[in-house]
């Protein structure tokens, strides 16, 4: 999709993530404490979340997995990492519980801050979140949706299902287990009936077109903003590149 374009890839969101990481474990090394992480920040977007935002369900996947994604292992050492559970002087360094460690300063914020301002600029970068949520709930309250989602509901109706929308639907299975995260064999069936009730309606591919749309004509009038985005984005690959190859020291 259009604002897609300014936001991080993952590849690009990868070397952000190692070179923070790297930056905190050069910091705390400085004061002789181990930090053994190797990547810092949210895990990269998996391959299904620009098809799901979209409207688009795969009907092989749901045969296996109802509404749910088919599992996707994060890139190596991606997930979260806690802090409570670390040793007691990591964290006052880590996280600047401390001025001094061993009459030694410790950074403002500790060395996960430092980190932070190594590698992102000094400069404020405009969310893209809002805009992604201007163009959905436009999308949302466009009539040409509303019309298809009344012939994706009769297709529905037609292969035994009652669900309203696409998206209510979804949500109703993906809450009904109650958190056990199984699926069960009427989330399939009706996952299938939607997969195939999308595609022979043509509501995944409205759905798209008009998100294309929409984020054409929010990108049209918020040029500076984007600009900015992108600025902002190129300046910390750079930092980031610039770390993981000198070790930013």
């Amino acid at each position: 999709m259009p604002l897609s374009a300014y936001a991080p890839t993952n590849e690009q969101q990868l070397t952000i993530g190692k070179a923070k990481a790297k930056s905190v474990r050069d910091c705390m090394h400085r004061f002789s404490l181990d930090w053994k992480v190797s990547y810092l920040g949210a895990p990269p977007d998996p391959p299904y979340f620009a098809a799901t935002r979209i409207g688009e369900l795969n009907e092989k996947t749901a045969r296996s997995y109802g509404y749910r994604p088919a599992p996707y292992p994060s890139p190596q050492d991606t997930q979260p990492h806690r802090v409570d559970n670390l040793p007691g002087a990591v964290q006052d360094v880590l996280m600047g519980k401390v001025s001094r460690f061993h009459g030694d300063p410790v950074p403002s914020g500790g060395c996960r801050q430092e980190a932070e301002r190594s590698v992102v600029p000094g400069t404020s970068a405009v969310d893209l979140s809002p805009l992604w949520e201007k163009a959905y709930r436009a999308v949302e309250s466009d009539s040409r949706l509303h019309h298809a989602e009344k012939e994706w509901n009769a297709c529905m109706t037609g292969k035994g299902h009652k669900e309203v929308s696409p998206e209510t639907a979804q949500a109703f299975w993906l809450e009904h287990d109650q958190g056990s995260g199984k699926v069960s064999s009427a989330e399939i069936a009706t996952a299938v009936s939607d997969a195939r009730c999308r595609k022979e309606t043509g509501y995944t591919r409205l759905r798209a077109a008009l998100e294309r749309h929409y984020e054409n004509q929010l990108i049209s009038e918020n040029r500076r903003q984007l600009a900015a985005i992108k600025l902002f984005n190129a300046l910390e690959l750079k930092n980031a590149t610039r770390i993981l190859k000198t070790g930013g020291e």
